[in-house]
């Protein structure tokens, strides 16, 4: 059972096509009343690479044609990294990440995504960014600060345009 005083890890990786230098993703990681805030440096082709591999879940892509997020995808990972090899929506107990991948096309500059985690209807975390591209893609990361294994439960993680939802993924861990 997750508690309130079990904080989460709050990691995001960004990966642009305009870029050609090295992207670096910013993690935060949730200790207690304060933030803390680490760097991961990262590859364009790597990124690229794993985007394209992502094996978007048709199912959960945003019905609305006015949404800007056009593909989803959801993992389980050993690092903070999407990993194509494990897409779905139900993981085996002792995960230690889940990871939500994203693609967006076609948004206005400044548009707000985020993504809300709960587990049994009760939310956990919220992450977000303010897009400054018209089309990218973003992955987002839950998992404990601890470093331990999420715990078993049913859980969901909402995709949310300027404060409207344009898809959820449910998800079990078992």
């Amino acid at each position: 059972m997750l508690r309130a005083d079990l904080p989460l890890t709050s990691c995001k990786p960004r990966h642009f096509k305009n870029l050609g230098a090295l992207l670096v993703a910013i993690c935060a990681v949730a200790v207690g009343p304060s933030i803390a805030w680490a760097t991961e440096a990262k590859g364009p082709a790597a990124g690229q690479a794993a985007a394209s591999a992502a094996r978007p879940l048709p199912q959960f892509a945003p019905k609305s044609a006015g949404a800007a997020i056009k593909d989803v995808s959801l993992c389980s990972s050993e690092t903070s990294r999407f990993d194509p090899r494990t897409v779905g929506n139900t993981f085996r107990q002792g995960v230690k990440n889940v990871v939500v991948w994203y693609h967006w096309d076609g948004s206005p500059m400044g548009r707000r995504m985020e993504v809300r985690w709960s587990r049994e209807g009760k939310v956990l975390l919220t992450q977000g960014e303010n897009v400054d591209e018209v089309s990218g893609e973003s992955s987002w990361t839950l998992a404990m600060s601890s470093g331990g294994t999420l715990p078993t439960g049913s859980y969901r993680v909402e995709l949310i345009e300027d404060g409207k939802t344009v898809t959820a993924i449910p998800f079990q861990i078992k």
